[in-house]
Order: C-alpha cells, then structure tokens, then sequence
C-alpha cells in the first residue's frame, strides 16, 4: 500500500473528527449545548468550530471565501449553535465538509505553497510568517494558521468566550511559555 503525505494529513484529520463523533456519542441535545465548566464553550459550539475552521481552509486553500467577509464576525459565528440546529445535522454537516477538504486537499498539487491570506486576516496573525497548506492543515485553528496565537483580539472577541477559568491552563511552570498543566496537577492518574 503506497501513501502519500495527503492521504496521512486527511488520516489525521479522521482521527480528530472521529474523536469528536465519540466525545457527542450517547449525548442528549442538552448534554451537548451544556457548557458545565466556567468555560462559555460546549460540545456543540466546539463542533460548529471545528467545522468553520475547515470550511476556512478549505476556502484558503482553493482561493474561495464562503464565509462571512468580516473577520471577526466568520469567528464569531464559527462558535454559535442556532436553536435549529442538532447534534446529528452537526455531524452530518461536518461528513460534507470534511468531503469537500479532502478534495481540495487532493487537487492541491503543492503542500509547501504558501496560501494569500486577505488583509483582513492577516492583521491578525504573526507578520512575516508564511502560511503553508501543510500548516493549515495541522493547525489546531485551521482558521487563524499554524500553532499561533493571534496577536491581539478585537475587542468584541474578548468579550465572548475568551474568559479563563481558575486553574485552567496557563503558563508551564518555570518557562513562562503558555501550555497545559501536568495531568497530576488536576487529578488525573
């Protein structure tokens, strides 16, 4: 069997899919719009963002825009769960898109090509770093680019979602870089 990076990138991106099919397994409605923690964020609007940071690299990578033209207001739709909405449409919705990345990924001759950015969105991130299709790819925000915080948030951002939570992830101890705590330092085995 002979595969090529392509086919291991869109493997990897099944895996992660496939993780948030078994996170929502067995979940009711309400179970997935609850957001239990001090986060504002639920199963739900996670996966509604999940599916807009495809559909945004999708769109970057192929030259289209489907989404909102404002920057801010793609992001913060990317997050909402409309009342109408259910968790199996969210799936269902997530299979179609996850279809289309994959041919736009397949059709793109190039991994290394750097992908144009609007000014728009790049104000946001770091400046003179290209922006690859293979780092879209692996991006944990396919929408905003590879491994990178924004460099500021515009303030209605910052007002949504973006709160903290005490003991939540912060700063590994003695590096003053931002990561995940330890799994011992919350409990965990």
């Amino acid at each position: 069997m002979t595969t090529n990076e392509t086919d291991l990138l869109l493997l990897l991106l099944d895996t992660q899919r496939t993780a948030f099919r078994n996170a929502l397994s067995g979940m009711t409605e309400d179970q997935a719009r609850s957001a239990p923690s001090a986060s504002t964020m639920s199963l739900a609007s996670l996966l509604n963002h999940v599916i807009d940071g495809e559909v945004a690299a999708a769109d970057r990578i192929s030259g289209t825009e489907s989404r909102d033209p404002d920057p801010v207001a793609a992001w913060t739709a990317g997050w909402e769960v409309r009342d109408d909405e259910t968790v199996a449409g969210q799936l269902a919705r997530l299979d179609t898109v996850a279809a289309r990345f994959a041919d736009v990924l397949r059709a793109e001759p190039d991994l290394g090509r750097v992908v144009d950015l609007p000014e728009s969105i790049a104000r946001w991130l770091d400046q003179g770093v290209p922006l690859s299709v293979r780092f879209l790819v692996l991006a944990p925000d396919r929408g905003m680019g590879p491994a990178r915080r924004p460099r500021r948030h515009h303030p209605r951002i910052r007002r949504r979602g973006h709160r903290r939570r005490p003991g939540g992830p912060g700063p590994v101890a003695g590096t003053g870089e931002p990561g995940r705590r330890p799994a011992a330092a919350i409990g965990c085995p």
